[in-house]
């Protein structure tokens, strides 16, 4: 695919700013990917655990998608509001990745868990808000990227990290259906359990 062919990584007229990679069908990607992604991060704080109450299950569910809760304005303006958003500068934006680090993560988690009244119930908030955080943070460190790595020690270090085991677009086409297959039957099978 040359530079002229629409979807390609240089195409300005998809990406004004050639900034962002694209793919062949930058426009499904650019709006659909975030929900799959989303919806198999919070399907890996389930199946992380099945039998927890309630609550527990929630609270876990709510922090693998704690990370990502930065990329929204982001995706709100590239959605509705492109030129917008390919308008502003790279810098505003750039600084909300950092809840994809160990370190802000923690830090995160534990302002978080102040909004809980008693000090036990801030040490469960923070132990699941950090569970779930952490699975986002190892699901999201296997995919590889085009250009850009994880900094996962940032602020200590810049250097750059992934496993690069799948595509971070596979979310859509792999992931997320293997995903809900096994959130499914887990599913399933404690209701036959439980009867």
């Amino acid at each position: 695919m040359d530079a002229a062919t629409p979807g390609h990584c240089g195409d300005s007229s998809l990406n004004p700013r050639g900034t962002l990679p694209r793919t062949a069908f930058p426009r499904l990607l650019d709006r659909s990917q975030a929900v799959p992604d989303l919806i198999s991060h919070a399907m890996s704080g389930y199946l992380a655990r099945p039998t927890a109450e309630r609550r527990t299950l929630l609270l876990t569910v709510a922090g693998t998608v704690l990370p990502d809760l930065g990329r929204v304005p982001d995706l709100a303006l590239a959605t509705f509001w492109p030129a917008l958003r390919y308008s502003l500068p790279d810098w505003l934006f750039d600084g909300l990745g950092i809840s994809h680090t160990i370190l802000p993560l923690l830090l995160i988690c534990w302002v978080v868990s102040f909004l809980a009244p008693r000090p036990e119930l801030r040490r469960h908030l923070f132990g699941c808000l950090l569970l779930g955080g952490g699975l986002h943070l190892a699901f999201d460190y296997l995919q590889r990227h085009l250009f850009w790595d994880y900094t996962p020690l940032y602020p200590l270090s810049s250097a750059g990290w992934e496993a690069g085991l799948f595509w971070s677009e596979d979310a859509l086409f792999y992931i997320f259906p293997a995903m809900s297959v096994l959130t499914l039957a887990m599913w399933m099978f404690q209701r036959r359990k439980a009867s």
